[in-house]
């Protein structure tokens, strides 16, 4: 797998990152050349409208993560035993933690559903009030793309997320809450819980951004860009291979 990477590296038209992190780190790595990336990695339309109806629902989407989930277990655990009324759901490969046995049905997890229409219809249906983006300061954390934002906003989810990581832009002025440190976990929750105006507020600022920015059009530009850079780049590489072997004859 390493030399596949590798090879793709040095020898394709254009390396396509999936962030501006990762671009960075392959070149820090030395790969230097024909490195591109976009502001947008995914892309989502309003599949659901929100309202400032009370919580019910709370869940975490993740798949071969649990640490991530596991940083933000004991805030979870205050919130439903604060809130008797809430739920807590998962959706993914990761199993349910032994520490929400205690609530019983208050807690459900959902398998995995593919293709990735079935997936975004099946999160729809859910009809989670706030959607959480835990990410542990991990290397392969760091480059992550903010895609979790994109579908939780869809479906009329409120995003909180963790902050200097993948969400500190798409969460930014009002599309989203950003949370430092671990602490800062069940406030952040909390807060949502408590002021269902300040979580629909969250979502319909979250929705307009996604219109706006992380339309499926502006990503198939996106990428049609990077394709005629690629064509481009491959015009000039074959006239410079028939210009020496012109030269050579």
């Amino acid at each position: 797998r390493v030399l596949s990477v590798a090879y793709g590296l040095t020898d394709a038209d254009i390396v396509y990152c999936s962030t501006p992190a990762l671009q960075n780190r392959l070149e820090t790595l030395g790969f230097k050349e024909r490195l591109r990336t976009g502001p947008f990695h995914c892309a989502g339309d309003v599949l659901a409208q929100s309202s400032s109806m009370p919580v019910k629902t709370i869940g975490y989407m993740g798949f071969d993560h649990a640490h991530d989930l596991a940083m933000i277990t004991p805030s979870l655990v205050r919130v439903l035993d604060k809130y008797q009324n809430i739920r807590f759901e998962l959706f993914g490969t990761i199993p349910v933690p032994p520490e929400f046995e205690r609530f019983g049905d208050r807690i459900s997890s959902h398998l995995p559903v593919r293709p990735y229409d079935a997936f975004l219809a099946h999160l729809t249906r859910l009809q989670w009030d706030i959607g959480l983006c835990p990410l542990a300061d991990t290397a392969f954390n760091r480059y992550k793309a903010n895609n979790k934002w994109v579908e939780y906003t869809s479906t009329g989810a409120a995003v909180i997320a963790t902050a200097g990581m993948a969400y500190d832009q798409c969460c930014s002025d009002g599309c989203g809450v950003l949370v430092s440190n671990v602490e800062g976990w069940f406030e952040a929750i909390d807060k949502l819980c408590s002021n269902p105006s300040l979580r629909l507020s969250l979502v319909e600022n979250a929705q307009r951004r996604l219109r706006k920015d992380y339309s499926l059009k502006n990503l198939r530009n996106q990428i049609l860009e990077v394709f005629d850079e690629a064509n481009e780049i491959r015009k000039i590489a074959r006239t410079a291979r028939a210009a020496c072997d012109h030269s050579g004859a």
